[in-house]
């Protein structure tokens, strides 16, 4: 479970916006995904990067 939180837990202790999207798959079908952190308070540009990357996917 450590593994799985060390990605996310940056994020979380430093009280900074981070948002996780869906990008693609590996070969073997398994999902990648793209993390996107924003200063404080300064969400609406991460949730416009966000928003802009997923309807921009190929």
């Amino acid at each position: 479970m450590y593994l799985g939180d060390i990605f996310s837990v940056q994020a979380n202790v430093t009280g900074i916006p981070a948002i996780s999207i869906p990008t693609d798959t590996d070969l073997q079908g398994l999902p990648i995904g793209l993390q996107i952190m924003a200063n404080r308070f300064d969400e609406s540009r991460m949730l416009a990067s966000a928003h802009y990357l997923m309807q921009n996917q190929s």
